[in-house]
């Protein structure tokens, strides 16, 4: 068998795939970063991958008829399904995929922007990659757009603005909120999306103060659920 060779879309520097990246490398695959902000192709078909990774980004499902690119990452991500590639997408990224199966995603009544709550699902206990975690933990939510639950899906996290903030189809994994957030990340969001803040009526005083406080141990959370998703990635 060869080296396990997974794709990771990124749609902006400020959310880049690196701790996924991290431990899909751990495990040895080979990750092949497809930055679109840069104008770099995206692959239409999934034949021959190991793994799919679709990152965050400040767009939406509501602007695949403006951006060709996301048209190009329907077609790869559906082409994963269809395979039963382990494929998983963050926040912008589970949005496509809860599309790309057949959920509606709109505009949520209001952003979540900051360190908030996640509660993980009884049905969480049984799941390959979220399964032993802490039923509720603190976590990264930066997000404008929600979806509902895929038909056959199974939610495996809520919030207290978003009943689904997590959910699994088969070898697909949707993560609405940033697991992959470190200190940095955090603080590179803010400076890049200030105004989204701002509207939101965000302190980054606060934002900051709560990330001194909660992002280390969200870095550990973070390698312990991309650890066991890579290791599903590695073992075929």
């Amino acid at each position: 068998m060869g080296t396990a060779r997974v794709v990771a879309v990124e749609h902006c520097p400020e959310e880049p795939p690196g701790l996924v990246a991290d431990e899909l490398k751990r495990a040895g695959a080979a990750v092949e970063v497809v930055r679109v902000h840069r104008g770099d192709a995206v692959p239409r078909s999934a034949a021959g991958l190991a793994g799919l990774v679709v990152m965050g980004g400040p767009m939406g499902v509501a602007d695949l008829p403006a951006l060709a690119h996301l048209r190009d990452e329907m077609d790869l991500v559906r082409s994963a399904l269809s395979r039963g590639i382990p494929t998983l997408g963050i926040c912008l990224g589970s949005q496509l995929v809860a599309s790309a199966l057949g959920a509606r995603v709109s505009r949520a009544e209001r952003p979540e922007l900051g360190w908030g709550t996640v509660e993980l699902s009884e049905a969480a206990a049984a799941d390959p990659v979220f399964g032993g975690l802490p039923r509720e933990f603190p976590a990264l939510l930066w997000h404008g757009d929600v979806f509902e639950l895929p038909p056959g899906a199974v939610r495996l996290a809520r919030s207290a603005l978003a009943e689904n903030q997590a959910f699994r189809s088969g070898a697909a994994l949707g993560i609405l909120f940033h697991l992959e957030a470190g200190a940095a990340q955090v603080a590179a969001m803010a400076r890049a999306f200030a105004g989204e803040l701002s509207r939101a009526g965000v302190d980054p005083a606060a934002l900051r103060a709560d990330t001194e406080r909660f992002a280390a141990a969200g870095e550990r959370l973070g390698r312990d659920v991309f650890g066991r998703f890579a290791r599903l990635v590695a073992g075929g």
